[in-house]
C-alpha cells in the first residue's frame, strides 16, 4: 500500500468531506445500493469486517437498518479513522482501527 493511496484518500477527503465522494462514490444512491446489496447477500450478520472502511459509512448503514451485528472497519488513512472512531464512540458493538490490508496476520 503506497504513500500516493493515503494522499489520493486524503484530497478526496479535503474535497468533498466524509461522503460517499471521498470514497469515490458517485453519489450517496450508489454507495448505499452496493450496501443493500451486500448485507443481502450476507444476512443475518453477526459480525462485520470492513477493510477499508472509510469514515464508517457501512456501520451507519447497518445501525440505521437495525442491524445490531459486531462491526469492525480497518482504514490505512488516519483521518478516515478518526472519523469513524468519532462516530461509533458510543457503540459498545463497533469498533475501528487504522490498519493495513496487506499485513500479516499475527
Amino acid at each position: 500500500m503506497s504513500d500516493d493511496l493515503i494522499s489520493h484518500y486524503r484530497a478526496l477527503l479535503a474535497e468533498h468531506g466524509p461522503g460517499s465522494q471521498a470514497v469515490q462514490y458517485a453519489d450517496r444512491d450508489t454507495h448505499l445500493a452496493r450496501f443493500s446489496v451486500l448485507c443481502d447477500v450476507a444476512a443475518p450478520l453477526g459480525s462485520v469486517l470492513d477493510i477499508g472502511c472509510g469514515s464508517g459509512a457501512l456501520w451507519q448503514y447497518l445501525r440505521a437498518r437495525g442491524d445490531d451485528a459486531r462491526y469492525h472497519g480497518v482504514d490505512v488513512v488516519p483521518e478516515f479513522v478518526e472519523l469513524a472512531a468519532t462516530a461509533m464512540a458510543e457503540d459498545a458493538r463497533a469498533e475501528v482501527s487504522l490498519g493495513r490490508a496487506d499485513a500479516p496476520l499475527p
